[in-house]
């Protein structure tokens, strides 16, 4: 049986996907760049808001459990981003556990990440847990467009 949990994490998904088709739609069409704007933060703010409903059940399952830490650590970002109170140990220390707690469950999904919109949350290059030589091999076989959300 497949959770709400996992549902939600399949959804966000398919409006991943549809945000960037229409993003990809901007690049190349930059003349009617405008002219998607709006339809493109529709599909975000769908995104945005079935992530946020996987805090409305509780976690049945591992793939669960991954799936919340997945959102939590999203919006630990945009607290973290918005805070003038948190301080850079802070915001390492939040890294560190997240990417820890995720590495360690991540294994044991019977899910595969690739199936819900947070395969790619977790960059391997910002792994504080890497090496530098590992974590700048994991940077360059990002995507440029990874690359710079990686850097947010």
């Amino acid at each position: 049986m497949t959770t709400m949990i996992m549902k939600m994490a399949r959804l966000k998904k398919v409006w991943c996907e549809r945000y960037e088709q229409c993003e990809q739609k901007r690049r190349d069409y930059p003349d009617a760049a405008h002219h998607l704007d709006g339809h493109s933060e529709s599909q975000c703010d769908v995104e945005f808001h079935v992530g946020r409903a996987v805090s409305l059940f509780e976690a049945e399952s591992i793939d669960d459990a991954v799936v919340q830490l997945c959102e939590l650590a999203n919006v630990v970002d945009g607290v973290v981003a918005e805070s003038e109170n948190c301080s850079v140990e802070d915001e390492r220390a939040i890294r560190r556990l997240t990417y820890s707690i995720y590495k360690a469950l991540l294994p044991y999904m019977k899910s595969k990440i690739e199936e819900t919109g947070y395969a790619d949350y977790f960059y391997p290059s910002r792994d504080p847990w890497l090496l530098p030589d590992a974590s700048l091999e994991a940077y360059n076989a990002q995507s440029p467009r990874d690359r710079k959300s990686a850097l947010a």
